[in-house]
């Protein structure tokens, strides 16, 4: 560019004149400093610098520091290193320009400008801001600097926004599940199994006779499900507190997982745990070798430490009671059907 632009320096108000085969340019006048990230609708990351990382196509509002600038003062991004006050090459997004949105009259070395932070062309890449006088004719695009603290770098989504969505409703679905099969499965004991398989009808007998074989490993099968439970819960909160704010995803993540993973279920397992139970074992089954590694020691554990799951036993009194009880809930019942 050294042939391109003969500099011949000469102060004409607030900017400079270059004078150029193509006629005259105004350089922009602006002296920056430095920035600071005032808000971004994503998280902000820094590096060992201190070098704010963006979110790409996020809205983002910077506070800048520097000196004559003016309403008339406009900004753009580049991806190219450049000396202050050189030109300006490959403006990201021309027409994005940047106005500045507020500029105080007590403090006009500040002034704070919003933007939606344009899609990189690679990994790692770091913006710098240039700057032109709007109103002056002939005005250039003119670089402000590549020093650390005059950069941005912006990072993208490791994953589609359509795909986060699909594993975030996948991870609540079985969030859901786990949690209504934790009461569904562990509050049918083997007793209560094995009465059903003899006593109950064709259905109940199916369905019990294919929990029983799991739920004879009772604390293997509450550490699989706890697991499994505890792993799709973490991946939901992660994945929407990347899609949002902090605050946001915290609110979010809370109100779905109790109203959808926690009361839901759980209401209709204390119900329907037999069937339920019985109708996704296999998912079960593959949680329980999924999560084989650390829920089998576990149960040992507390196999060792808490003794053989006996389950509801009854003597005479306790049986007659239990015959008597039952029988007033089964009066109940034909009154009302």
């Amino acid at each position: 560019m050294d042939g391109f632009f003969c500099r011949q320096r000469r102060q004409q108000g607030s900017t400079l004149k270059n004078v150029t085969p193509l006629g005259t340019a105004y350089i922009s006048p602006v002296n920056f400093y430095g920035l600071r990230v005032e808000y971004s609708d994503a998280a902000i990351d820094y590096d060992d610098k201190g070098v704010p990382q963006l979110l790409v196509q996020r809205n983002a509002s910077f506070r800048l520091f520097g000196s004559d600038w003016t309403e008339k003062t406009i900004f753009v991004l580049t991806e190219k290193i450049g000396d202050k006050g050189g030109p300006c090459e490959f403006p990201v997004g021309e027409v994005q320009e940047v106005r500045i949105v507020t500029l105080e009259p007590n403090e006009p070395n500040t002034a704070k400008i919003n933007i939606i932070l344009p899609q990189a062309s690679k990994a790692g890449t770091v913006f710098y801001f240039c700057s032109k006088e709007s109103d002056k004719p002939g005005a250039i695009w003119t670089h402000m600097g590549s020093e650390y603290f005059k950069k941005m770098g912006v990072y993208e989504k490791m994953l589609p926004f359509w795909l986060q969505v699909a594993i975030i409703l996948t991870c609540l679905s079985f969030s859901s599940l786990f949690s209504g099969l934790n009461l569904g499965l562990m509050s049918l004991n083997r007793m209560d199994l094995k009465i059903i398989c003899n006593t109950g009808t064709d259905a109940e007998r199916k369905y019990a006779k294919a929990i029983l074989p799991v739920r004879i490993h009772g604390n293997y099968l509450l550490c699989s499900i706890l697991l499994g439970n505890v792993m799709v819960n973490s991946i939901f909160t992660i994945l929407l507190d990347d899609l949002t704010s902090g605050l946001v995803a915290v609110i979010t993540s809370t109100l779905a997982i109790v109203i959808f993973g926690e009361i839901t279920p759980q209401a209709v397992c204390s119900r329907h745990g037999l069937a339920i139970g019985a109708k996704t074992i296999y998912v079960t089954k593959t949680v329980m070798v999924l999560t084989t590694p650390l829920s089998w020691p576990i149960s040992k554990a507390l196999d060792w430490a808490l003794g053989e799951e006996i389950g509801s036993t009854y003597n005479r009194e306790r049986l007659k009671e239990l015959v008597k009880v039952s029988d007033i809930y089964f009066k109940l019942y034909i009154i009302y059907v």
